[in-house]
């Protein structure tokens, strides 16, 4: 039985995987001139207080979970895909703004379709995400 946090849930950690993943583009080259910085630079700029900044490994689960989250939103009309993908990203009163709406009328068909898929998955006798993606291909 899935659930509509489960749903939500799997569209969070696409947002996630998606933010981490490589470029697309390639980075411009340019020439670093490598200075060896002292710490009485450090000083003066207060960056010897600075914390380094918290790295997110991707893991094999986050990956299958993406791959899940593309194989279930190609199940969707591109209308309610397009929503599905942005709304981690974005608010609702983005999103109505985007969409020429109120904030509430996009909570609401943003939740009508999350209940709309875990309907669909029950329906068709799957315990799981997987085993419905299985099913419809």
């Amino acid at each position: 039985m899935v659930h509509i946090t489960d749903i939500i849930d799997l569209f969070e950690t696409f947002w996630l995987v998606d933010k981490h993943l490589p470029s697309v583009k390639p980075k411009a080259l340019t020439m670093n001139w490598d200075y060896r910085q002292e710490f009485s630079d450090m000083v003066s700029s207060k960056k010897w207080k600075e914390k380094p900044k918290t790295r997110h490994v991707l893991l094999k689960e986050d990956i299958d979970a993406y791959n899940t989250c593309t194989l279930l939103g190609l199940t969707l009309p591109l209308a309610e895909r397009k929503l599905l993908y942005m709304r981690p990203h974005c608010s609702y009163r983005k999103l109505a703004k985007m969409y020429n709406t109120s904030h509430e009328t996009m909570r609401n068909r943003y939740l009508s379709i999350v209940v709309d898929i875990v309907n669909r998955i029950n329906d068709s006798g799957a315990t799981t995400i997987k085993s419905y993606l299985a099913l419809t291909n």
